[in-house]
């Protein structure tokens, strides 16, 4: 087994990081917009075509027959999991993707795959990147099978900064037989967005104090009524708590469908969705007056939008792939809009959190087309009250480097962040402890001038466009030794102050991993009798608030 191949082993032990993109099969919509050039193609035709990948020769991966008659690649794991990762891998020029949109695509037949132990396990049609923001994984989502040959593929944005890309095939955690034939990659070329930005003198910035710091905070997610109505009773006073106490000055509410956002089949039912939202605007009619009297302006946070994900967790948004959940997103902010356009202390509508539209459908626009339409609709109805934009790319710092501002008034823009993620959620999903801040991280060093780097793309936003940028969300699991999340936070917080950014903490008295009122012992469940260093250090940037 080769160096090369060993890496790649690593690299699926890590997969719950990966970003399943949907499938195009036969009777679904393709998800090609217009077709560029050809940047990739395998089609195993030439004998020798095996050995320009990096595989184990040890295992039952050989030339077979493929795809109309011509020869494809067969993968047979006989051992599951016994023997886990039956892959190659192929390195591919950063030169001919950079900067570029890409469909991968490939041509599967399957027969007798085992259930894979996670969504992430299984049939492999994917690509790793590595970049000056960290590893990215991306994948297909493929059917376990049996099923005969089938065209498989997902679309993907890469960045201008990559520094590797390796294509993945193969099996993952399964058992089973799978043959992998015209292997492509080829650009895909957008439509043109329908306006032009025009970069203002002076700055929208959407208030007139020093600057807006805060947080989000924990919402009610019970479904039972009454243990729902202690919740609620709870949040109520955290809210004057926050203000009345702590001197935050905005509070991130999340319209967050649990239920939804997990369940895939609930989660295409609008008429389930509308009754989550109305039932939920009904209780933000209580958060809003509650902030009212304690001096805290308040964002309404779309968390939840139509359709959900294409599969659990964060992966892309169903609206990009189903037109029917763009039209009734549209429609979810007329319905919001028009019930706050009048509320002063409404300060901003937050679209929706962290969107993802890797593998949008012909039929659907992109999220900076949505975006701009949706806020197009929401201008008729309001013509005031702040709009919150984030980037594709779930929101991170990198998004802006492929997003485009819009020629809407009265428009700021936002991202989260959260990297390095192996440090910020150690203990999650997995994820090793004990990381400290700051350090070695998976290889590389991070510091405050390495965060700085990372949130250049939204430095470099800002200043060309002259817009204003407030944090949506930052944090960093509680469990961190040392005081390490204290210092991570610290350093972001520096750099939010130095560039006039706005800011807001996830989360106040939320899930005790966020919280800074709990020590960093993972098995003390009770606020600390004394204040940690990460409360603070909140409360001492609060306490600048007016």
């Amino acid at each position: 087994m080769n160096n090369n191949f060993i890496i790649f082993i690593i690299i699926s032990l890590t997969l719950f990081y990966c970003t399943s993109s949907n499938q195009n099969e036969e009777g679904n919509f393709t998800v090609i917009q217009s077709t560029g050039e050809k940047l990739f193609y395998e089609d195993f035709n030439n004998p020798d075509s095996i050995n320009s990948w990096n595989y184990n020769t040890n295992q039952n991966i050989e030339i077979a027959e493929g795809y109309e008659n011509t020869q494809s690649v067969l993968f047979n794991n006989t051992n599951g999991r016994y023997d886990p990762y039956y892959l190659m891998a192929r390195q591919i020029p950063v030169e001919l993707l950079a900067g570029k949109t890409i469909r991968i695509s490939a041509d599967i037949k399957a027969g007798n795959i085992s259930t894979a132990p996670e969504t992430y396990n299984g049939i492999k049609l994917m690509l790793y990147l590595k970049s000056d923001y960290g590893e990215s994984w991306y994948q297909a989502e493929i059917d376990h099978g049996p099923f005969d040959w089938k065209e498989i593929s997902f679309t993907q944005w890469i960045p201008e900064q990559i520094s590797e890309a390796h294509l993945v095939i193969g099996l993952e955690e399964v058992s089973g037989k799978a043959w992998f034939d015209n292997i492509e990659i080829r650009e895909i070329i957008s439509e043109p967005l329908p306006f032009t930005y025009i970069k203002p003198e002076v700055m929208f910035k959407g208030h007139k104090t020093g600057s807006l710091r805060g947080a989000m905070i924990g919402t009610s997610f019970s479904t039972d009524l009454e243990l729902m109505e202690a919740e609620q009773n709870q949040i109520l006073e955290n809210i004057r708590v926050f203000g009345n106490e702590w001197n935050g000055n905005i509070l991130r509410w999340q319209l967050s469908w649990i239920e939804g956002d997990w369940n895939n089949e609930l989660a295409k039912d609008l008429n389930a969705y509308y009754d989550w939202l109305n039932m939920s605007l009904d209780f933000l009619d209580e958060v809003i007056l509650e902030c009212e009297k304690n001096g805290i302006l308040i964002i309404i946070d779309l968390h939840s939008a139509p359709g959900g994900r294409t599969t659990e967790g964060f992966t892309e948004n169903r609206m990009f792939q189903e037109k029917e959940y763009q039209e009734e997103f549209i429609e979810v902010w007329k319905v919001i809009v028009n019930r706050y356009k009048d509320n002063n202390t409404v300060w901003a509508y937050d679209l929706v959190n962290e969107p993802i539209d890797d593998a949008t459908s012909i039929d659907c626009f992109n999220w900076n087309r949505l975006a701009w339409e949706t806020s197009i609709q929401i201008r008729e109805i309001d013509q005031d009250t702040v709009i919150i934009i984030e980037p594709a790319l779930g929101g991170s710092p990198e998004g802006f480097l492929k997003f485009y501002p819009l020629d809407i008034q009265n428009v700021i823009y936002s991202i989260h962040m959260y990297s390095p993620f192996a440090f910020t959620h150690q203990g999650l999903y997995g994820q090793n402890t004990g990381i400290y801040y700051p350090g070695e991280i998976e290889g590389i060093y991070w510091d405050k001038e390495k965060l700085r780097l990372v949130l250049q793309p939204v430095r470099d936003f800002q200043l060309k466009y002259n817009v204003h940028i407030i944090i949506g969300e930052f944090s960093a699991i509680r469990i961190t030794p040392d005081n390490s999340a204290c210092r991570y936070i610290s350093d972001l917080i520096d750099i939010f102050e130095e560039y006039e950014w706005d800011w807001i903490y996830h989360a106040f008295r939320e899930w005790n991993g966020w919280s800074v009122e709990h020590t960093s012992d993972p098995d003390d469940l009770d606020p600390s009798i004394t204040p940690t260093c990460r409360e603070n250090l909140l409360r001492s940037w609060f306490e600048l608030n007016y």
